[in-house]
Formats: structure tokens, sequence, C-alpha cells
């Protein structure tokens, strides 16, 4: 982002995870839909959209009717339109030479990369923190959820920066 000039951080969502937040990025349907030159649109009927369904929660292949094809439109097919992982994600914010502004990851570090991390901390004044969390749900649906290893950190960040602390209870 050469144009902006202020700071930026980026954050790994369920939008860049899969298609429209909904559908595990490591099925393998997901980048043959990516790249070919049909874009799906919607669904013909109510039978359509549960094989769909169905075939995304790895329940079989996809089974629709003739009708489906009404709800495509053709566009130009693309090899290099393929989903990325989240290590493909950081690692593109750390190349030399992407800095814009800045800063360099744009909250992102080679630690971050090396786990696959995508939540951090970023400084936003004195005594002010930035939290970024990947709360993306890597079986697919729209529910954003975090995994036991991010809400420990994130309870250890908010007790680092808090002078008062209620734990999960309350207390």
């Amino acid at each position: 982002s050469s144009g902006v000039k202020i700071p930026w951080y980026a954050v790994f969502g369920n939008h860049d995870d899969s298609i429209q937040g909904t559908l595990p990025s490591d099925w393998g349907l997901l980048k043959t839909m990516y790249i070919s030159d049909r874009k799906i649109t919607g669904f013909a009927s109510d039978n359509d959209t549960k094989a769909y369904l169905q075939a995304a929660q790895g329940n079989g292949p996809v089974a629709l009717s003739n009708d489906t094809v009404s709800l495509t439109r053709q566009i130009t097919a693309d090899e290099r339109r393929v989903p990325f992982t989240p290590f493909e994600f950081i690692k593109a914010h750390l190349r030399d030479g992407v800095n814009g502004s800045g800063p360099h990851g744009h909250g992102f570090s080679e630690d971050d990369l090396n786990a696959v991390r995508g939540y951090y901390t970023f400084s936003i004044a004195n005594g002010v923190t930035g939290i970024s969390l990947d709360s993306t749900n890597r079986a697919g649906y729209t529910d954003g959820s975090i995994d036991d290893r991010q809400w420990k950190w994130l309870k250890s960040v908010l007790r680092a920066g808090s002078s008062v602390y209620y734990d999960d209870l309350g207390v």
C-alpha cells in the first residue's frame, strides 16, 4: 500500500482463509473453484444447497441438478487465483521491499511465521497496546473462534496490561 502514509497492521481473517469465510481452506474442491472459469452465484434449489454443504463437509461428491448451471457465470480462468495459507499470508507481509509506511511485517514477525501464528500485539501509544486476534475457524463455517493456545496468550496479554484483571469466571 504505497499510498498509505500511516503505519498499518494486517489481520488474517476468515475471508482471507476461505471462500466467503465459510469453507475450510484445505478443501481440494476450493482450489478448483478459485482457478476455474466459472463463478458460483447461487443454487437453483434447496436440494442443491444441501448437496453442496454436504460435499463441503466432506460427505461425498457434489451432486447438483442440471439447473444449477444457470446460477454460475463465466469468468476468466486463472491458475494464479489460488487460495493461500496462513503461512503464505504472513510470509507475504514479511518480504523485503513491501513495507510501505511500515512497520515491517505490518504486525507479523518471523516468530509468527515460524509458528504460523496470526495474532500479535503492537504499541499504539505509551501504555496503550493494540491486540490483533486470528479468529478464523480452520474447519470452515462462519462463526469465528480462537484455539486454546491463543486464548491463553490473550489472557496473559490482558493480565500484563491491566491493573485489575478478572478471570474467566469474573473473579
